[in-house]
């Protein structure tokens, strides 16, 4: 959703406390099942310092809904990226092979922990994979 009107001043209070809504309902719905749950908060590929207070608002809201959070702005900042290397092209900014390979990189470590655990529940083990679905543990 549009966060601001077509003056682009006043926020969509609508659209944040729809999404709000959104994230509750999975939330709750996961902890019905028994299922982990984590939110990665994915930058988009341009002005990573201008999108601090918004990754700001979205880690108070997974604070107070009890949920991980996975927040990748800082690291995206850290390893000092240069934003068009990121994007598709100059006049698409969707995100190309090298982000997703820096996302990757950077929720390994949380995967990893995650998966270790589920690893050893009997539910896991006997899981079946639809028929289109890669092969467990291959690489694409």
């Amino acid at each position: 959703r549009r966060l601001f009107d077509a003056a682009g001043s006043a926020p969509d209070v609508s659209g944040w406390e729809e999404n709000t809504r959104a994230l509750r309902e999975i939330a709750e719905l996961a902890r019905s099942r028994k299922l982990p749950l984590a939110v990665a908060l994915l930058p988009h590929t341009w002005h990573f310092e201008r999108q601090r207070a918004l990754f700001a608002r979205v880690g108070e809201l997974c604070r107070r809904l009890d949920l991980g959070c996975i927040d990748l702005l800082e690291p995206f900042i850290a390893r000092r990226l240069e934003e068009a290397s990121l994007s598709l092209n100059a006049l698409d900014a969707h995100a190309n092979a090298r982000y997703n390979a820096v996302v990757a990189e950077e929720l390994k470590p949380y995967f990893s922990r995650v998966l270790a655990v589920l690893g050893n529940r009997v539910e896991v083990q006997n899981a079946s994979f639809p028929a289109n679905a890669p092969a467990p543990g291959a690489r694409q």
